[in-house]
């Protein structure tokens, strides 16, 4: 009996925590919230818990603080809250002033800049940079881009770490007296260099939009990009993250919410089929629908549409898409095992060939700028040294 009650103190918290997110877009959803409140047991140090696990308490201490029902809210679990949002205030107002310091020499330097995840989505779609948490900067630039953007950040102070492979992105890290801070440097939207191949990237760079940070200025996906991406990224590198996953499906639901007026749901479907994230956008949206459009008596204009939902039950993955998301699913490999896996899943003898070449033989500028060659007469001798980090991985 005891395992009962717990389990229906969970539920409860689950479905509370998600009415109080949807009060920030659904006025219905205050009236289901306020009356489970009265009508039941609330579990608010549970309900804190599962939020902090997910990564959303900011976003609950934001959505609660000048709520009435909450007013039965422990003030421990307030503090608890409150803490992690003025925490997250704290990072993000680092990575932002950061964002701010180094957009301008990149653009100096002729590197367009595209923001992704929480770079591109605490202030612009959020409206609160305290609001989403954030581990890092997510930039996206055009891959003849990325050795001049290696060659600027180090000069801001950013220190490269090395890929193995050559697979679309590089971590840069950055210390500011305690703080680190992380930067990736991303040239394709999903690390998986199938999505290289497909076209993809020549729309993400068609319909960025304009983007204004403080003095500096960027772009960021547009809404059907910015929707594709996000589902694109839950499942292809957050599914097996559990609870955490809960901020990637808050974040589409939010994006949908922001772009509810503009977003073209044909054009998001048709392009989900010509790209192969038929699989993302039919397990994310079902999900987010499943989640929140049901949670919220009332509810007179749900985030998803039931005809963009019977859409998606139609929509079948191609065999590439297929077969990649076998691979995915077999579980990770390292170094050189990875890159065999990969190559195998690419569309085509053509992309093999180029991304097996590209990861013997990366770019003379990408290998300057990523080793620090001190020289670039002596960039030949750094790829048997490459070679030779890429054996001792697979050993």
């Amino acid at each position: 009996m005891r395992d009962q009650h717990q389990d229906s103190d969970h539920q409860t918290a689950a479905q509370l925590l998600r009415l109080c997110l949807r009060r920030r877009w659904d006025p219905a959803a205050s009236e289901a919230a306020a009356a489970l409140t009265s009508s039941s047991h609330v579990d608010w140090q549970g309900m804190s818990q599962a939020a902090r696990r997910q990564g959303l308490a900011p976003l609950l201490y934001h959505v609660t603080r000048d709520w009435s029902p909450a007013a039965d809210m422990p003030p421990a679990v307030n503090g608890a809250l409150r803490q992690d949002y003025m925490g997250t205030a704290r990072q993000n107002a680092i990575l932002f002033n950061e964002l701010e310091r180094i957009l301008p020499p990149l653009a100096t330097a002729g590197v367009a800049v595209l923001l992704l995840k929480g770079a591109a989505l605490a202030q612009a779609v959020y409206g609160n940079v305290a609001l989403r948490p954030m581990v890092d900067l997510d930039l996206l630039v055009k891959e003849k881009d990325v050795p001049g953007a290696l060659r600027a950040l180090p000069a801001l102070g950013y220190e490269i770490i090395p890929p193995l492979a050559y697979r679309s992105e590089v971590m840069l890290k950055r210390h500011i007296q305690a703080e680190e801070v992380l930067l990736e440097l991303h040239w394709s939207p999903f690390v998986h260099p199938y999505y290289h191949y497909c076209g993809l990237i020549d729309w993400v760079w068609q319909t960025a939009l304009p983007i204004g940070l403080g003095q500096a200025s960027a772009r960021t996906l547009g809404p059907e990009v910015q929707l594709l991406h996000l589902c694109g990224h839950a499942l292809l590198h957050h599914s097996s993250e559990g609870e955490a996953q809960q901020l990637w499906l808050h974040d589409v639901a939010e994006v949908i919410t922001h772009y509810r007026k503009v977003l073209d749901w044909d054009e998001t479907l048709v392009r989900a089929q010509q790209y192969d994230l038929v699989l993302p956008i039919q397990h994310v949206l079902t999900q987010v629908a499943a989640e929140y459009d049901c949670c919220s008596s009332g509810n007179r204009q749900p985030l998803v549409p039931a005809s963009v939902l019977e859409q998606l039950r139609g929509l079948q993955p191609s065999p590439g898409e297929q077969r990649l998301h076998a691979h995915l699913a077999s579980g990770s490999r390292a170094g050189i095992r990875r890159m065999w896996a990969d190559l195998v899943t690419l569309p085509g003898r053509r992309s093999q060939l180029d991304y097996g070449w590209r990861n013997l033989f990366p770019p003379a500028g990408y290998m300057h700028s990523c080793y620090r060659v001190p020289h670039w007469l002596l960039v030949p001798l750094y790829y048997p040294y490459r070679w030779g980090l890429a054996l001792r991985s697979l050993a």
